[in-house]
């Protein structure tokens, strides 16, 4: 699909007095491979802890998909690799990995994070997924995604 590009934005709000925004968004561009990876992480509370769960989270993603290895096993390695908080029983950080590639498939693993949204003409659509659960039986859960991409798509994720 020769008419189609990827155009990127983000925007991130740190909490009143922090100095650190307790999310971590990054990008993989590969262009050998007409690849664009993102991802998005959600550390456990808020500040400097948050920023190094959420940055361990979101690098390890980054360096597992760009291996090109099969997607939904590197997300469940990932998820089972995140420890549990004892006291709050939720996870020390969330995820959402977008791989979009040039010929206009898109991949999307979300973990924790609230669902994305497909605009597409202007009108939310919505994408069937596959489910996995947490290899250790507890509530967390692997939602993945694959469509193609058409002309003028809107892709939106984020956190809470």
């Amino acid at each position: 699909m020769n008419d189609l590009f990827t155009e990127l934005e983000f925007h991130q709000v740190r909490k009143h007095s922090q100095h650190t925004a307790g999310d971590a968004f990054m990008v993989h561009k590969d262009s050998a491979n007409g690849r664009l990876l993102t991802v998005l992480s959600d550390g456990l509370g808020s500040g400097v802890k948050a920023n190094i769960l959420s940055n361990m989270t979101a690098r390890m993603a980054i360096k597992f998909a760009e291996t090109d290895t099969d997607f939904t096993h590197y997300a469940k390695v990932i998820m089972n690799a995140l420890p549990v908080c004892q006291v709050r029983k939720i996870a020390y950080a969330t995820f959402t990995v977008v791989d979009c590639r040039s010929d206009g498939s898109v991949q999307i693993v979300e973990q924790g994070n609230p669902p994305f949204i497909l605009l597409r003409g202007g009108v939310p659509v919505e994408v069937p997924f596959e489910e996995h659960g947490s290899a250790q039986g507890d509530y967390r859960k692997l939602k993945v995604y694959r469509f193609a991409a058409r002309p003028e798509d809107r892709i939106v994720f984020f956190s809470d």
